[in-house]
């Protein structure tokens, strides 16, 4: 998916300020959370993209991020609302700029969502107030269709409190499993019962 040229530019932009631009790998991962999950059919639910590994009040922080939300099976879910976190737009601060596009079909049934977000806060600021792992952004879905929907992350870009980009070490995916809602049990009990009751009352006649 080709990214919108204000994610590109406000990413270059970030990197460039600080004169950084090399990669290093850090003990950083992304998930999907929860990784598994089942909902009823016609819930609502949600799905954390999460973040963990980053120092605990201290460097190393996440400076800013840009990456694609994956859906496979997307007919069993539809997308309500993207939610970002807080933890690169503090309140005492000078806050950030976070962006998400609609979901974007790019073959038959797969659609993805880009999210982006940078943080204007200053170093120390970033430094001292941000916590090792949080979410970055939270989605809200409702459930479709009976089945099962993949998430996956991908085009995954990540830039520490001073504009150096950050490769994660893992990012794990996640999965929703719809099935139907308990009234839909129960009535096939109750059918079944019935059936049973009538068999025994049919052959209790023909003895």
């Amino acid at each position: 998916m080709k990214k919108p040229f204000i994610n590109s530019f406000l990413i270059a932009f970030s990197l460039i300020s600080f004169g950084i631009s090399s990669s290093s790998v850090y003990a950083v991962s992304l998930s999907i959370e929860p990784s598994t999950q089942t909902v009823y059919l016609r819930d609502s639910f949600d799905v954390n993209v999460d973040i963990s590994g980053l120092g605990d009040g201290s460097s190393l922080s996440l400076g800013a991020f840009d990456l694609d939300l994956m859906i496979f099976n997307d007919s069993h879910v539809s997308l309500n609302t993207v939610t970002f976190g807080n933890q690169l737009d503090f309140s005492a601060g000078l806050g950030s700029i976070a962006l998400d596009t609609p979901p974007v079909d790019v073959i038959p049934g797969v659609s993805v969502v880009n999210i982006f977000e940078v943080s204007l806060e200053p170093t120390t600021v970033l430094n001292s107030m941000q916590n090792a792992s949080f979410t970055l952004a939270t989605f809200n879905f409702t459930a479709n269709s009976l089945g099962t929907s993949l998430f996956r992350l991908d085009n995954v870009v990540l830039s520490d409190e001073d504009g150096m980009q950050i490769t994660p070490k893992d990012i794990i995916r996640g999965d929703v499993n719809v099935i139907p809602e308990p009234s839909t049990y129960a009535l096939f009990g109750l059918g079944l019962v019935g059936l049973v009751i009538g068999y025994k009352r049919k052959k209790s006649h023909g003895a």
